[in-house]
């Protein structure tokens, strides 16, 4: 049997002087391994560390972050445990290492896409389902899709008793679709897999006489559970100022960057109102989707200095078939629009993860998952869902989804 790597085994090859002399804490380095845990060196890469990208190499034990070294004096520790096979060295040059991705508005099963089509595969180590469920539908969700997700995946759910499906998109949200009781029932039950609600409003599904009525009834659950809504912008009406004056801090507005009903006006000129609503703790998000990401809308709103968002796909099964709109290709157009790689990060990977209740930040004792990543040069284009094509110089690509056995609560694998 492979022998682990303890305490004592690491002082004999180190000297435990010029071990305490490179790292103070070193008595909790690497004790208690057993010889089930894996201790991985990610050696090299750039790692997002204090809101910046700079050169670390990272020991990580069981998903935890052991150790932290930026001057290459860690790997050169660790060569004998790594000769041995009791670390395993990953080379990350040219690899830029980040908190885990999360998509937070996309469609697991169902209508929606399988986890497999949009999770680690993709550099995506966490999803936030967007509605595909409600109240008589969510054991669907609970039964085939979480228990099965080898990633943290979490729900926002929806009032309407069937959820969201490829039948109900463009019927009406009058009376009667909707199943408070069965909601405020299920989000007491699973508060650590249903993160909030979700409410789909746009002329397409609403009613002419009452367009706001699932908004209105939805923010009122919302308000008393003391959940955030996820409200889904579409055609007015109705239109976003409507929902911005239902909305409370923390709720969220999707598809932020459509065309119109947007969070600029005509002229391209940021509402006072979405400034307003940012302001007392509103969030917005991008979910690409089918028709609601437009980069004129976006662009406008970047230079207005818009940039407090999350970035998302909306993918399922209607918008996948439109190209790729993967979270790296949504994430390499926003950059291509302006946005730095470390806002980038912020709104892909930390805002998502610090809703979500995981771990946001790289740092020594911390437990995550991570996304290791690439920039590359060459010539890229980008389609947004009104036609417009974005040329650009670089791409954003996924090397590599590292996801751990957690104790955090939307980890099907910890329960």
């Amino acid at each position: 049997m492979k022998r682990s790597l303890d305490r004592r085994d690491f002082l004999k090859v180190c000297g435990s002087a010029a071990l305490a002399a490179l790292f103070p804490a070193a008595a909790t380095l690497l004790t208690g391994c057993d010889d089930t845990g894996e201790n991985i060196l990610l050696h090299g890469g750039h790692v997002y560390v204090d809101g910046g990208f700079s050169r670390w190499d990272l020991l990580i034990r069981k998903g935890v972050v052991e150790e932290m070294d930026n001057t290459g004096r860690l790997a050169a520790l660790l060569v004998p445990f790594v000769d041995r096979g009791e670390v395993a060295r990953r080379d990350c040059s040219g690899q830029f290492i980040s908190p885990g991705w999360v998509d937070f508005h996309c469609h697991v099963g169902g209508m929606g896409l399988s986890v497999d089509r949009l999770g680690p595969k993709h550099g995506v180590t966490a999803l936030l389902d967007a509605g595909t469920y409600g109240p008589e539908t969510f054991h669907t969700f609970l039964g085939e899709i979480y228990a099965d997700s080898p990633i943290p995946l979490f729900t926002m759910l929806n009032l309407r008793k069937d959820g969201i499906t490829l039948g109900n998109l463009m019927s009406p949200n009058g009376p009667g679709v909707e199943d408070v009781a069965g909601a405020r029932r299920l989000a007491r039950q699973y508060p650590h897999l249903i993160r909030g609600l979700k409410v789909r409003t746009d002329e397409g599904n609403t009613t002419a006489d009452d367009p706001l009525y699932l908004a209105r009834v939805t923010a009122s659950l919302g308000e008393e559970l003391n959940l955030p809504v996820m409200y889904h912008m579409g055609a007015s009406p109705p239109s976003l100022l409507d929902i911005l004056f239902l909305s409370k801090p923390g709720d969220i507005i999707s598809h932020a960057f459509r065309k119109d009903n947007a969070v600029v006006d005509a002229s391209g000129r940021l509402r006072p109102e979405v400034s307003e609503a940012l302001a007392r703790g509103v969030r917005f998000d991008l979910a690409h989707g089918m028709t609601s990401f437009s980069f004129k809308t976006a662009q406008a709103a970047f230079e207005n200095d818009f940039r407090d968002f999350t970035i998302s796909t909306d993918l399922h099964l209607l918008s996948s078939m439109s190209g790729d709109r993967s979270l790296f290709t949504v994430a390499s157009a926003c950059m291509a629009l302006g946005l730095a790689l470390e806002e980038i990060i912020q709104n892909v990977a930390v805002k998502p993860r610090t809703f979500l209740g995981l771990c946001p930040s790289i740092e020594k004792g911390s437990r995550m998952d991570l996304t290791l990543f690439k920039k590359r040069k060459g010539l890229w284009l980008f389609h947004d869902t009104e036609g417009e094509t974005l040329s650009s110089r670089h791409r954003l690509f996924p090397e590599q989804a590292l996801n751990f056995p957690t104790q955090g609560e939307g980890a099907p694998h910890s329960r």
